[in-house]
């Protein structure tokens, strides 16, 4: 990958993760009011049909931990790691409890992740894609083709493999971090003023996009810069053909007012994780951190159920507004999976290597690539091409 489209790419990576975890509007509120009721059953269930891996009598002293979260409190993001706390404390009976500072009161979310591993605040969410300089072995193994292949694929190289596990948990612990369980973030999609049925129908259109223009060259498109607050009027005009957001963001943003079609990808990715600071988490007693560890897993079971049931609204705003949506035929989720690991490899590569990093960075990207029955030179042999 040339230099010179290095930072754009990465600009990109991290602009789709800003998109998919950075949802608002109707959907958004309902999901907030039906994730109350949910946590509330969850927590009830966890605690009663289950043999609990920790000792609520034995957690020793309290703890009180600081955290705070730059999305709004009605976005995903916000959401769930409310749905996190709130278990942690109840299950807790109150050994631990959070002083929260939500809504982007204190942070952003392209700080969070790095305030949680300088110890100014000790538990939250972290986006991956904000933390190359620190978790470059954290960069790859995020997405897949469908909700279920994509977490088992981050429950595999992250917590299972024990050779990837011990490269990535040293990088983190190495950085301030306790990375404790991933959270998936939806489905991406395209929005386009004409039918697009199919991948190969979007060459030769103008996608509007804010930054990571690059990544859409790779589809035959020509990308313009377009600011997200511009894309409707964009759109409506003719300036653009096409946008892409996850399909909460689509929605809540109503570009399928003025483009009412919908190709929706079945791929997906884990954006951001839930951990701790690993200072406060070595200072916590056994029993205290196998009941935050319980939590986190139940949260990124949640994750799954809630993102489901969030899109579903999307998608059924949308349709009342008149939108068609189409979802990718499974070659199309492939291509669109296959190109990604290819590209991601390259951007990514270029760092660690930078970083005195790159034996570990291909260990992991190894192991990801086999997990889907991929291989670099089977990928660089398909599409390597497209990066020259």
């Amino acid at each position: 990958m040339k230099k010179r489209v290095l930072s754009v790419i990465l600009a990109g990576a991290m602009a789709f993760s800003l998109a998919a975890c950075g949802n608002s509007g109707a959907a958004t509120e309902e999901a907030a009011t039906s994730s109350d009721a949910a946590e509330e059953e969850t927590t009830a269930d966890t605690a009663t049909d289950e043999d609990l891996p920790f000792d609520v009598n034995n957690l020793g002293d309290p703890v009180t931990l600081t955290v705070s979260c730059g999305f709004a409190e009605s976005e995903q993001g916000s959401i769930t790691l409310t749905y996190c706390m709130d278990m942690i404390e109840d299950l807790s009976g109150g050994n631990i409890t959070f002083d929260r500072y939500m809504g982007g009161s204190i942070s952003t979310p392209l700080e969070d992740g790095n305030n949680i591993a300088t110890g100014a605040t000790d538990f939250g969410s972290m986006l991956e894609a904000t933390m190359t300089e620190k978790l470059i072995t954290w960069q790859y193994a995020g997405n897949g083709p469908s909700v279920d292949e994509t977490m088992g694929l981050c429950d595999e190289i992250y917590f299972n493999n024990e050779e990837t596990a011990a490269i990535t948990s040293t990088e983190a612990e190495a950085a301030g971090l306790k990375v404790l369980a991933g959270q998936i973030t939806g489905h991406n999609c395209i929005v386009t003023r004409e039918l697009i049925t199919s991948y190969s129908e979007l060459a030769g259109l103008t996608m509007g996009t804010e930054i990571g223009g690059e990544t859409w060259k790779l589809y035959g498109m020509s990308p313009t810069t377009i600011a997200v607050t511009d894309e409707y009027e964009s759109l409506s005009r003719g300036v653009v053909d096409a946008t892409s957001a996850s399909l909460t963001a689509v929605a809540s943003n109503k570009w399928v007012e003025v483009a009412p079609y919908v190709l929706v990808s079945d791929a997906t990715r884990v954006s951001f994780w839930l951990c701790m600071n690993i200072d406060k988490w070595n200072s916590l007693s056994a029993d205290q951190q196998a009941l935050i560890q319980y939590a986190c897993d139940k949260t990124s079971e949640y994750s799954m159920t809630f993102t489901d049931e969030f899109e579903a609204e999307a998608i059924a705003e949308m349709e009342a507004a008149g939108a068609t949506i189409t979802w990718a035929s499974e070659e199309d989720v492939a291509y669109d999976n296959e190109l990604k690991y290819l590209q991601d490899y390259n951007v990514y590569s270029a760092i660690a290597e930078e970083q005195g990093k790159l034996d570990e960075f291909n260990k992991v990207a190894d192991a990801a690539l086999a997990y889907f029955g991929y291989s670099l030179d089977e990928l660089n042999e398909k599409y390597g091409d497209l990066f020259n």
